[in-house]
């Protein structure tokens, strides 16, 4: 145990002398490489932070985090004896807890993963996976450090911004309230993890825009409307990371006293050169070397100005941010340098269900949990999704038909999964998106599943990889039939006929229609760019009970993606930035608040395997 803690753990520690009791207010905290923390007065009526909706005990939060329970031995062996290189910080008993609270019930790619703890005696002690290259602010102000590339800033930028899309965008919102290049963690390919969630606050719930609370967080990177009134809202987070947008086009921090008057603090200083592209080289990093995208780095540079603006209403939702961020990802620049440090992907052995989901995690992706090689026998098992599949809610007449909001909700869910398979640095393509392979849990909270198809993507300059053609009838895209040459261009038609399928209750191939209504892309592409017309299409088991507006957005976006031309398809990136909006309008809005989920104060799901 202690060998495996060693090279892959960190642990955070926290000392209390009242084990057992319930959540607290925080105390400062104090932590290696952070800039001093922000305890400003509260000027909202409530005098202190609420933790959570539903206030838990310290055993409560324990017994249901699935993390592992490490005794205090276990950590001094594995850290031997808590060498400093071990410690990533030190803070209150409340935030040890709260830690807890939120990492172990988040996942995702871009936060950091909560391993353990160890709550022995006096100890409170967290274990994080390893991340080798440290946080975002050392790679940046440290003057020994190698200065990171412009790709490497991009693909920092991306992935801590999918992160907070991820916080912000769960029905149960979380704001992280102390955005930072500190709390930015790099693992071995400088993919980015957010950590320390010490300060995260529960989001609004209801018609409430905010949440009143006492402030707390960074000088240099809160929002000027909450440091003035306590209101917070996920627009305090989008102003923080324009400010980490401003660090990684600068190279300079927040806040530096080693500076003189305005230029101390880098968005006063900043602020009048991020609209204007003569002059926009005067806060750029020195140690880039002029080794930049002149015009990628001005579309940074006019969303930071937005994400900063003094008015939390003009800045953008971080969904915004990440879409105007994921392109660059795909500049020839970016690709160009990604290139020399890409990873040579899967191998050339088939690939296989547990080599996929073994290393690829995101909350639209089905957990593999284990697998059986008994002889014989091959069993993989995975969590328990119990509202089965998207083509049994679709196609089975006597199902509960599928209500706009939740068709919305679907649509949204396989595509941040498809996003995140594609923009990977080591592409993975799909290969068989279909209905059957989109399962809903108890939320109608859509996954991925069935990687048996799935293929590494074109690496280099290749814009595709050649392979026997596999798949399912009425959903592989033309040219991949015709040629056996497939990019991620392929998934993005199967998709669309998925969207058509969701918009019309009908199945992509039915030998029981007659003529040209057994292909159901054939038989829609005429009136899906028609707004008279669409009406044709939609399935009647709706009742007319969908906004016009959106639908008609949802046809002409199915109609790109089931293109006959590869080129003129949209990136999934683009058809998830479409999608996304929808989330928020009225009509969803209202369906969506009937079966709204109480927040992290619910007990955990339990599967049928046990897991949560």
């Amino acid at each position: 145990m202690g060998n495996c803690l060693t090279s892959s753990s960190r642990v955070q520690s926290a000392q209390s002398s009242a084990s057992g009791s319930s959540l607290s207010s925080f105390p400062s905290t104090q932590t290696f490489s952070t800039p001093s923390t922000l305890t400003v007065p509260s000027y909202s009526e409530r005098s202190g932070p609420e933790v959570l909706p539903t206030p838990r005990t310290e055993g409560e939060i324990l017994s249901s985090s699935n993390l592992k329970d490490f005794t205090f031995s276990e950590l001094k062996s594995a850290t031997r004896n808590f060498r400093p290189d071990s410690l990533l910080g030190e803070g209150g008993f409340g935030y040890v807890y709260k830690e807890v609270e939120y990492l172990g019930q988040l996942h995702h790619p871009n936060l950091v993963k909560l391993i353990g703890y160890c709550s022995d005696g006096d100890s409170r002690l967290l274990v994080y996976e390893f991340m080798p290259k440290g946080s975002l602010e050392n790679h940046l102000f440290r003057r020994s450090s190698q200065p990171l590339s412009w790709a490497i800033r991009i693909k920092v930028a991306v992935g801590a911004a999918r992160g907070f899309v991820f916080l912000h965008d769960r029905e149960s919102q979380v704001i992280f309230r102390d955005v930072k290049a500190s709390n930015i963690l790099l693992d071995s390919d400088f993919s980015p993890k957010l950590s320390d969630f010490g300060l995260a606050k529960a989001g609004p719930t209801g018609d409430n825009t905010h949440v009143s609370t006492q402030v707390m967080g960074t000088h240099g990177y809160a929002a000027p409307e909450y440091v003035a009134t306590g209101r917070l809202s996920a627009k305090a987070d989008v102003y923080s990371f324009g400010v980490v947008l401003l660090e990684l086009l600068s190279g300079r921090r927040a806040l530096d006293k080693n500076k003189i008057g305005i230029e101390q603090n880098l968005v006063d200083w900043a602020r009048p050169f991020l609209g204007d592209k003569r002059k926009l080289y005067k806060i750029m990093d020195s140690r880039l070397g002029g080794q930049y995208p002149k015009k990628a780095a001005f579309t940074i540079a006019t969303l930071a100005l937005r994400c900063i603006s003094n008015e939390a209403r003009l800045r953008p939702k971080m969904s915004e941010v990440l879409a105007t961020l994921e392109p660059l990802l795909d500049s020839k620049e970016t690709i160009k340098q990604n290139a020399k440090g890409r990873e040579k992907g899967f191998g050339s052995r088939p690939k296989t269900e547990v080599e996929y989901l073994g290393q690829l995690h995101h909350p639209n992706l089905v957990k593999l949990i284990g697998y059986c090689s008994d002889g014989d026998s091959r069993l993989l098992v995975y969590e328990f999704m119990p509202k089965g599949s998207l083509e049994n809610h679709l196609f089975r007449r006597s199902s509960q038909p599928l209500s706009w909001a939740i068709r919305i909700k679907v649509a949204v869910g396989a595509a941040r999964g498809f996003v995140f398979l594609h923009d990977r640095e080591s592409q993975v393509i799909f290969r068989d998106v279909k209905a059957s392979n989109i399962l809903l849990d108890s939320d109608f909270s859509p996954k991925l599943s069935d990687f048996g198809l799935a293929k590494a993507g074109p690496t280099g300059d290749n814009t595709h990889v050649s392979t026997q053609v596999m798949g399912t009838h009425g959903y592989a895209a033309p040219e991949y039939v015709a040629t056996g040459r497939l990019s991620a261009k392929a998934d993005v038609y199967s998709f669309g006929v998925v969207l058509l399928e969701l918009l019309s209750g009908r199945r992509a191939l039915d030998k029981n229609k007659i003529g040209i209504e057994q292909n159901l892309v054939d038989w829609a592409r005429p009136f899906l760019g028609d707004k008279r017309k669409l009406y044709k299409i939609m399935d009647s088991r709706l009742g007319g009970q969908y906004p016009k507006k959106a639908a008609f957005t949802i046809a002409t976006l199915a109609l790109r993606c089931i293109s006959n031309e590869a080129r003129l398809r949209p990136k999934m990136s683009e058809v998830l930035a479409t999608l996304e909006p929808l989330l928020d309008s009225k009509e969803t809005i209202k369906q969506n608040a009937k079966g709204r989920e109480k927040g992290f104060g619910s007990r955990p799901k339990v599967t049928k395997t046990g897991h949560e």
